[in-house]
C-alpha cells in the first residue's frame, strides 16, 4: 500500500509539472495575423517556384544557383562584346581599305574596257556605236565606306553597281544597254566582251543567237574567227545561217520539226560529217546543192583545223 500511495504522488507531481509547463507556454503564446499571412505568403511562392522549376526546395535551389551562374556568364560576355566591337571596328577599316581599291581598279579598268569593245564592235562591221560603263554609288545610312563623300556599305561584289550603255547610232546618246539593243546587238557585243576578257571570265559555256544578223562576208568571217577565239577556252554554241560562221565549228547540230499524228514535234541531233557539209553547202546555195558549193563547204569545214572532220572540238 505504502507503494502504491508514493506511486500515486509522484503521477500527481509529474501531472503538476505537466500543467505548469503547459500554463507557461500558454502565457508564452502570441496570435500575429501579420506573421500568418507572411508565412502564407512565402508557401504560395515556394508553390510556385515548384511549379517553374523544381519539385521540391532543393531542385529550385540547384536552378537558382545554375542561373547564378549563367548571369555572372553574362556579365563576362559584356566585356566580350567589347572586345568583339573593337574587332569589328578594325575589320570595317581592313574592309574600306580594299573597297575603295576595288572601286578605283574598276573605274580605271572601265575606260580601257569602253576603248576595247569599241574596237572589237568595229570589226564586228558595227561602225559608228558607243559603249560606256555607269558606276552608282548609292549612299547607305549603315555604311561605314567612305567613297566619293558618300557613306556606302559594301557588299561581297564591292561597292555600288555598274551599268553597260549604249549607243548603236552617231548622235544618240548612251542609254543603258539591256533596253535598247537588239539580239543581234547583244550577242555581238556579247562576243566582243568574251573576245576581251576571255581568259579571266569563268563561265564555262556560251551560247550566241542572231550574232550575224545584218553582216555577211568578211565580216562574217571575223565574227567566225572571234567565236572560235572564244571556244578555245568555253563550249560555245551559236545559231547562224552563215556558212562562213558554221563553216568554223567543230561540229553540227541540226533542229528538225516533223508531224506525229495531229502534232507538230521539234528535234535536234549531231549530224556526221557529211551531213555537215551538205547543211553548210545549203546555207550558200539553197536547196539546190552544187559540186562547188559543197567544195566550199567541205574547205569550210576543213579549214586549218585538224579536229574538225572527227567532230571532237568546243564550237
Amino acid at each position: 500500500e505504502e507503494e502504491e500511495e508514493e506511486e500515486k504522488e509522484e503521477e500527481e507531481e509529474e501531472e503538476e509539472e505537466v500543467e505548469d509547463a503547459l500554463r507557461s507556454h500558454d502565457r508564452n503564446l502570441e496570435f500575429n495575423p501579420g506573421r500568418l499571412e507572411e508565412i502564407e505568403d512565402r508557401l504560395a511562392e515556394i508553390t510556385g517556384l515548384k511549379r517553374k522549376y523544381g519539385n521540391d526546395v532543393l531542385e529550385i535551389l540547384e536552378k537558382r544557383d545554375q542561373f547564378a551562374t549563367e548571369l555572372e556568364q553574362l556579365a563576362g560576355n559584356e566585356e566580350n562584346m567589347k572586345q568583339l566591337s573593337a574587332d569589328i571596328v578594325d575589320k570595317e577599316k581592313v574592309v574600306s581599305k580594299l573597297a575603295i581599291a576595288l572601286a578605283d581598279k574598276r573605274e580605271a579598268g572601265a575606260k580601257s574596257l569602253k576603248s576595247g569593245v569599241e574596237k572589237e564592235l568595229k570589226e564586228l562591221h558595227m561602225n559608228g556605236v558607243r559603249f560606256g560603263v555607269k558606276f552608282s554609288y548609292p549612299p547607305d545610312v549603315g555604311g561605314f565606306v567612305e567613297y566619293r563623300k558618300e557613306k556606302l556599305k559594301p557588299t561581297s561584289l564591292g561597292l555600288g553597281t555598274l551599268e553597260f550603255l549604249f549607243s548603236p547610232n552617231p548622235g544618240e546618246d548612251l542609254r543603258p544597254l539591256a533596253k535598247i539593243a537588239s539580239g543581234g546587238e547583244l550577242s555581238r557585243i556579247m562576243l566582243a566582251l568574251k573576245s576581251i576578257l576571255n581568259e579571266q571570265d569563268t563561265i564555262p559555256v556560251m551560247i550566241f543567237d542572231e550574232v550575224d544578223a545584218g553582216i555577211g562576208g568578211r565580216v562574217a568571217e571575223k565574227v567566225g574567227d572571234k567565236l572560235k577565239k572564244v571556244s578555245e577556252t568555253k563550249q560555245v554554241f551559236c545559231i547562224t545561217h552563215l556558212p562562213q560562221i558554221a563553216g568554223m565549228a567543230s561540229c553540227h547540230y541540226r533542229v528538225e520539226k516533223h508531224v506525229q499524228g495531229k502534232r507538230t514535234r521539234s528535234g535536234i541531233r549531231q549530224l556526221e560529217f557529211e551531213e555537215r557539209v551538205e547543211e553548210v553547202a545549203r546555207m550558200s546555195s539553197g536547196e539546190k546543192i552544187t559540186a562547188a558549193s559543197l567544195k566550199h563547204a567541205r574547205e569550210l569545214i576543213l579549214g586549218d583545223a585538224p579536229l574538225k572532220k572527227t567532230g571532237k572540238g568546243k564550237t
